[in-house]
């Protein structure tokens, strides 16, 4: 999802380049990881997660408002190309939030500078694609759920089984001993 969403979105823009990071809390730390990518060249692009707060990824995501810089750092982007590399004209972080909680943040890099329509566009669309991405993450949730739930069934089912077989093999134990206390009582009212 992510992946189509950054491609189009760039391609609509006719931005250089663009990112997707979303929060994973699933380790220790929450960071912003970047999920999908569209023309960021891999080899410059080193850093791939933030945390809340770190670098422009992170205070966008803090401050839960978009960021909008043309004065580019030079060591911050390059956009390579056959002909040559260029450092971006303007780069616009867009906030992915619902219901206040920031799910992740949208990085677009573009050699000409974005419209003002363009920016409340990225903007407006990011609750859309906020909206999406939690319903993706609830749906993989559930199907984790399900599948856990299915496993733990399955679990039980086994115990259940077991559990069978030894009150079957009980109820044979309990049969044998009825029949030679039977034989016994027999054979002691025989001597008596």
């Amino acid at each position: 999802l992510c992946e189509n969403v950054i491609q189009e979105l760039v391609n609509y823009l006719d931005a250089s380049a663009g990112g997707i990071f979303l929060m994973n809390t699933r380790d220790e730390e929450s960071r912003f990881e970047m999920i999908s990518s569209y023309a960021f060249d891999r080899k410059k692009y080193l850093q791939k997660s933030y945390l809340p707060g770190e670098g422009l990824v992170g205070t966008c995501a803090i401050e839960q408002d978009k960021i909008f810089l043309t004065d580019i750092p030079d060591d911050y982007l390059n956009i390579s190309s056959g002909f040559g590399e260029s450092k971006p004209g303007c780069l616009l972080l867009v906030p992915l939030l619902l219901e206040d909680v920031t799910l992740g943040v949208i990085e677009i890099a573009s050699l000409k500078n974005l419209a003002s329509h363009e920016i409340e566009f990225v903007h407006n669309l990011a609750e859309s694609i906020a909206s999406a991405v939690s319903a993706v993450q609830m749906n993989m949730r559930t199907a984790q759920l399900l599948e856990q739930s299915q496993q733990q069934a399955r679990e039980m089912a086994k115990q259940e089984d077991i559990m069978r077989q030894n009150m079957e093999e009980l109820q044979t134990t309990q049969e044998e001993s009825a029949r030679r206390e039977s034989e016994i009582s027999g054979i002691l009212n025989g001597i008596n």
